[in-house]
């Protein structure tokens, strides 16, 4: 009986231990966010407020928050949703629901912000002189990526700005190109992103670009004679000019004879051991090393010892069919020539009619053909000697309009 009671006692105790091992196990209820960083700047440290549920985060300006990779750490048997390393838009609130191992949850809310635009930072240029009319590059830093909002100005040694147009930009570079009228000197550029602005520590030098010739006071001309050149781009008082004439022989070179500076015009004698020939003819800043372009239309020399067409004699505006036309003239008493041609070239049909020289009023003179149409019309005028080797012409700078 004794021994009966000893086994119930033994066998109670091993039900008593059997129920304790089979109490249910305490889940965890434990749902934080332990740490939130961004993957494309790690160094950017989040402020998380687990009472609020609340993550708060700036990121550096330029940062695109509509596709960044965030690093989440949670608690020990927690989940998280959406997962940690998927890319959110984080240009409006992003939601994250922490569940914790026993069920219960918990919804934290990311908000980023973008850090504003800081002041432009202009570190320096592609170039520490340039002509104006080319473009420039400024390098820096924060100009934004929108050329409304960007604004550049150059600042001259006395403080004068003067705008310039943006060609292109990005965050780290615009290009500006300086107006073609920009008085020779050192500026500075002053960038302006919105409301902020900045001045370039160091200075560029603007030269003054290659002379252009805009017009050619005549095309036909003698030895002695002055040419007068229309220039843009052209500072007498500060450089010396010269001008070139090209033939297939050899360049001349004539140096500036007299000069108009209100109109932009240069005078150039042409001298008289000058080759009579046709020349192209380009401007040349000696003191820059600068050669502009030939010009278009070429000018043609001729032998002051010889007769010469100076012009019409009082000519007018427009010409009837029949009617008389007088050239003044030089130097006839020098030519064997017995008989004149004069040549009337339209862009159609081309005129030739004799001409008789009036000694008296040292005029040559033709009458122009009846059947002439009316247009506008070239003139030159040809000596016609014994000899046809001797025969020379001058042309005219002045158009004939028939009407």
């Amino acid at each position: 009986m004794r021994s009966f009671y000893k086994n119930f006692l033994g066998l109670i105790g091993v039900i008593v231990l059997s129920i304790g091992c089979q109490k249910k196990e305490i889940l965890s209820s434990e749902k934080r966010i332990l740490s939130f960083k961004i993957s494309e700047n790690a160094s950017v440290i989040a402020q998380i407020d687990d009472n609020l549920g609340v993550i708060r985060l700036s990121v550096p300006y330029g940062t695109n928050p509509k596709k960044l990779t965030p690093l989440l750490t949670v608690s020990d048997r927690a989940s998280l949703v959406p997962a940690s390393e998927v890319p959110q838009d984080f240009s409006k609130p992003v939601y994250y629901t922490l569940t914790a191992e026993d069920g219960s949850k918990v919804i934290y809310t990311v908000k980023l912000s973008v850090a504003p635009q800081p002041a432009p930072i202009l570190t320096n240029f592609d170039k520490d002189t340039l002509d104006a009319g080319q473009n420039l590059r400024i390098v820096g830093k924060y100009f934004g990526s929108f050329v409304l909002d960007v604004a550049v100005n150059l600042v001259s040694s006395t403080g004068q700005k003067s705008i310039v147009s943006v060609k292109e930009m990005d965050s780290t570079f615009i290009v500006v190109e300086i107006p073609i009228d920009t008085p020779p000197g050192n500026y500075r550029c002053n960038v302006q992103v919105k409301a902020l602005s900045s001045v370039s520590p160091q200075a560029v030098v603007v030269a003054l670009p290659v002379p252009t010739i805009r017009s050619v006071s005549k095309f036909h001309l003698l030895q002695g004679d002055t040419l007068w050149i229309g220039a843009s781009h052209t500072d007498v008082a500060s450089y010396a000019y010269q001008l070139y004439l090209q033939a297939s022989a050899r360049d001349m070179v004539i140096p500036l004879a007299k000069e108009i500076t209100s109109s932009q015009r240069l005078g150039f004698v042409i001298p008289n051991q000058m080759p009579p020939n046709v020349y192209g003819i380009s401007l040349f800043n000696q003191t820059q090393q600068k050669k502009s372009s030939t010009y278009p239309t070429t000018v043609q020399i001729y032998d002051a010892q010889k007769a010469f067409i100076r012009d019409i004699d009082s000519p007018k505006d427009s010409y009837i069919k029949g009617e008389t036309l007088s050239f003044k003239t030089l130097n006839m008493a020098t030519t064997k020539a017995r008989l004149f041609q004069v040549g009337i070239v339209g862009k159609k049909q081309t005129y030739f009619k004799n001409a008789i020289y009036d000694a008296k009023s040292r005029l040559i003179v033709c009458q122009l053909p009846e059947e002439i149409v009316a247009d506008t019309y070239r003139l030159n005028v040809t000596f016609l000697h014994d000899n046809p080797l001797e025969d020379y012409t001058v042309t005219l700078d002045r158009s004939l309009v028939i009407r």
